[in-house]
């Protein structure tokens, strides 16, 4: 099933619409094809959904370190189900979403998945916040037979043998390769130095950044794990200064602000080259000031200015008041992609589908959401490598001068919208 890319919400809205206004109760018929939005908004009224409602699970960081993107997350999950339900929801069913706080901990998260797990009319679950979470969870919504759309990029989430995990994301080796590459062409790099966080997702960014650095002939200063959640990073900073790298490779969480910082009060002048810059910006750019100027960053999904990235940012500021970052938009399409996957599993059963049947409609999946890239599953569960938008960070205090990389030749090429 394929969408177009800048109608993910809405095409799911006229869906529903159309299925809701013409399907039997009993045994609805297959969904048509999507119908252009104009044509669908004026045709067919809205019906509000009346029937069970069809619960997901969604385990994201409310507390803790990671909040901040957590309930943005929220409120993006929220708004897509209120539109959703204004027109029907799924053959007359509300979709209603079961939150829970997994606090970016493995052991929380744990928590979480057997609340999951232990609730009977639950049929998919969309998280968590980050690999090491997922990783804790995965297991238990296995037991369980849920399941599990995620944006977290761990490799490890696709390579244990669990058939209920279903990753959108781009592979963490990738990433790190992109950045090495970012370094090497866009910073002119001969050598680097590496920090990152003891967290499977960061540690894969890192190891994919240092694979990459021996093809290319990068000299690694320096490559030392700190602490999560840690205040102080001038010891370790100090004695990168002394080694004088033409880099700063970061791969890290919300210390990535005051990694940059304490560089600058050290006198260190070199490129802060690291992860998830851009996509937590709103975040990273208040936090860092002036001092996270010339960074260099890349992410997944086309930068701001994109029509689609552009019109759902707004939408989202609309409804809520405030910015949300690019970020959402990955972690938005997990829960669109379990969606449509419930929405094909339904048409199959007629009915309310099992959570059996919602695994095996995840696996059919072939779907194209907004502001991103088509989502399909291998029988191995990992997708082919797609491409990655750079930009560096201006005096302006936006990210600019954007580069498209190319995951086949390891090059870049000016972005022209």
């Amino acid at each position: 099933m394929r969408t177009r890319l800048a109608q993910i919400l809405v095409v799911l809205l006229a869906v529903s619409i159309v299925a809701a206004g013409c399907a039997p109760a009993a045994a609805p018929s297959p969904t048509p094809k999507p119908v252009p939005t104009k044509v669908a908004a004026t045709s067919v009224p809205p019906v509000a959904a009346t029937k069970k409602p069809i619960k997901i699970g969604a385990g994201w960081a409310l507390t803790g370190a990671q909040a901040y993107m957590g309930q943005i997350i929220q409120h993006a999950h929220e708004m897509a189900v209120e539109e959703l339900n204004a027109s029907g929801g799924i053959y007359g069913h509300p979709v209603e979403i079961v939150f829970r706080d997994d606090g970016g901990d493995a052991k929380q998260a744990a928590v979480v998945a057997h609340e999951f797990a232990d609730d009977p009319d639950l049929i998919g679950v969309v998280g968590f916040s980050c690999s090491g979470a997922t990783l804790a969870g995965i297991p238990i919504l296995n037991e369980a037979r849920l399941a599990c759309s995620t944006a977290a990029l761990s490799y490890e989430l696709v390579t244990q043998g669990y058939d209920n995990i279903f990753q959108i994301g781009q592979s963490t080796i990738l990433v790190g390769e992109s950045h090495a590459d970012a370094a090497y062409h866009l910073a002119n790099a001969r050598s680097a130095a590496i920090l990152y966080i003891q967290d499977p997702c960061n540690e894969q960014y890192a190891q994919g950044f240092r694979e990459r650095c021996q093809e290319l002939g990068i000299e690694i200063t320096s490559d030392q794990a700190v602490t999560m959640g840690g205040i102080d990073f001038r010891p370790v900073l100090t004695k990168i200064r002394d080694e004088d790298p033409d880099v700063v490779f970061g791969a890290t969480f919300a210390e990535k602000a005051l990694i940059v910082k304490q560089m600058r009060e050290l006198g260190m002048q070199q490129p802060y080259v690291a992860t998830e810059l851009i996509m937590f910006s709103g975040e990273f750019i208040p936090a860092a000031g002036d001092a996270a100027v010339g960074s260099i960053s890349g992410q997944p999904i086309p930068p701001p200015g994109h029509p689609a990235v552009a019109e759902y940012m707004d939408e989202y500021e609309e409804r809520w008041g405030q910015p949300c970052e690019t970020d959402t938009a990955q972690n938005q399409q997990a829960m669109d992609v379990l969606i449509d996957a419930i929405k094909r599993a339904y048409e199959k059963a007629g009915d309310v589908p099992s959570r059996e049947a919602v695994i095996e409609a995840m696996h059919e999946t072939d779907y194209e959401g907004a502001y991103l890239f088509p989502v399909y599953y291998s029988p191995e569960g990992v997708r082919n490598p797609t491409p990655f938008w750079f930009a560096t960070l201006q005096p302006d205090r936006t990210f600019g001068d954007w580069q498209v990389w190319d995951p086949d030749t390891g090059t870049f090429s000016p972005y022209e919208g």
